[in-house]
């Protein structure tokens, strides 16, 4: 047996100091790598609406207070994306707006200093619309107002480099073709606005509920813009084993589109049913855990951007963060999911 070495008190020191100093960078926000694709340079979450972004009305991100005066709000939405790049090391936000949000000035002139705060922290932002509670039927709600806010939200953030559009959330009304036009005509009314021409700032959701990118990838229409991705355990698949969500998730995306894609949206229960997603041998049958794993793996070895939905909704079982009660302190809710999700970062 090997005899036990003294450690004096300053090697101590060093190896705590090491360690605090090391823990302090894997929360820094996330360093772009010159080898990787546009999209990896997304690692975000999204911060959504406690009801979810499916609303009747403003969307009003989790932990705002929409009735609080223009300068409360600008504090509360630093207090919380410092806290998501503290906990997280994220440098990106994705934030749900519709027509209510934008084309009520009372909201909107509040909404935009959310935006131009998370700006301010560096931060990236993604803009996508969703649809209303009322209608929920994967169509845009009027056609007329859809195109009035997005001439509205270019006019505000056209010239600013950390804004980016999503079009449409999740177009699932929509056939293929259908949903591929109505993309096509956004880009020819808006991408000239933008500054540059860059339209890599432009999202396009893949068809369905953004879960089949390949058809959208070869529309040439497209060149050039970036790809919205979305899977879940619950409607993507049935399979048990991280190979077997790694075929999915790979065929619905195609390799060639990778450099391109974001996976806007993934998630699992993290909260209410907490998992443990450390597991070396994950257990047949557990479809969630070995999706997150599996999503996980490929978003990392394939280079593409990560969004986790959601890093903060109130109320949410997948919520990454939650509020600490009577406090506008976060927390996280799953050190393990947290990991698989600073993994998908490329975070070792």
């Amino acid at each position: 047996m090997r005899s036990a070495v003294p450690i004096s008190l300053s090697t101590i020191t060093a190896v705590g100091l090491y360690f605090t100093a090391m823990s302090l960078f894997a929360d820094a926000p996330i360093n772009e790598k010159a080898d990787s694709s546009p999209a990896s340079s997304f690692n975000g979450i999204n911060w959504a609406d406690r009801r979810d972004n499916f609303v009747d009305g403003w969307i009003i991100p989790s932990g705002i207070d929409d009735r609080a005066q223009p300068a409360d709000i600008t504090m509360q939405a630093r207090s919380i994306l410092t806290k998501f790049k503290f906990l997280l090391g994220v440098n990106t936000i994705r934030l749900g707006i519709n027509p209510a949000t934008v084309l009520d000035e009372k909201w909107w002139s509040k909404y935009r200093m959310i935006i131009r705060e998370a700006t301010s922290q560096k931060l990236k932002v993604i803009l996508t619309c969703w649809e209303s509670r009322d209608s929920r039927d994967g169509k845009i709600d009027n056609q007329q107002e859809f195109d009035r806010m997005w001439d509205q939200v270019l006019t505000d953030f056209a010239d600013s480099g950390d804004v980016y559009f999503e079009i449409f959330n999740e177009p699932h009304g929509y056939s293929d073709a259908k949903w591929q036009d109505l993309a096509a005509g956004w880009i020819e009314r808006q991408s000239k606005k933008i500054e540059g021409g860059d339209r890599t700032r432009i999202l396009v959701s893949g068809s369905g509920y953004n879960e089949r990118l390949t058809g959208v990838a070869r529309d040439k229409r497209f060149d050039g813009c970036s790809l919205s991705f979305h899977l879940y355990a619950w409607f993507g698949g049935k399979h048990k084993t991280v190979e077997g969500w790694s075929r999915e998730i790979g065929q619905r995306i195609g390799k060639p589109n990778a450099d391109r894609t974001i996976v806007t949206e993934w998630g699992a229960p993290m909260k209410t049913r907490p998992q443990d997603f450390y597991a070396k041998r994950l257990p047949d049958g557990d479809r969630e855990r070995v999706y997150v794993v599996a999503m996980s793996n490929i978003i990392r070895k394939w280079d593409m951007g990560s969004i986790y939905w959601p890093g903060l909704k109130g109320g949410d079982d997948y919520s990454l963060t939650a509020r600490k009660e009577g406090s506008s302190a976060l927390k996280i809710t799953n050190e393990s999911g947290k990991a698989q999700l600073q993994w998908s970062f490329k975070r070792d």
